[in-house]
């Protein structure tokens, strides 16, 4: 009905756009890590993210990490 009502020189465009410019993928890998910090996280902990992201950080090296092998 709003379209109706517009002038005809009137271009009227809607989307749907992902914050940040991601893609679809990153958007909801991203949701997915959201989600599980949430789900994880102790209720009331006033954790600073920075906190946060090191102990992700140290978990994924430890995670990843090769073992040399030894001499």
């Amino acid at each position: 009905m709003a379209y109706a009502t517009l002038p005809k020189d009137v271009l009227l465009s809607v989307e749907q756009r992902i914050p940040g410019g991601l893609s679809t993928e990153d958007w909801a890998l991203l949701m997915e890590v959201l989600n599980l910090l949430r789900w994880v996280m102790p209720a009331g902990s006033k954790a600073l993210p920075s906190e946060t992201f090191k102990v992700i950080e140290d978990a994924l090296r430890a995670h990843y990490a090769k073992q040399l092998p030894q001499a």
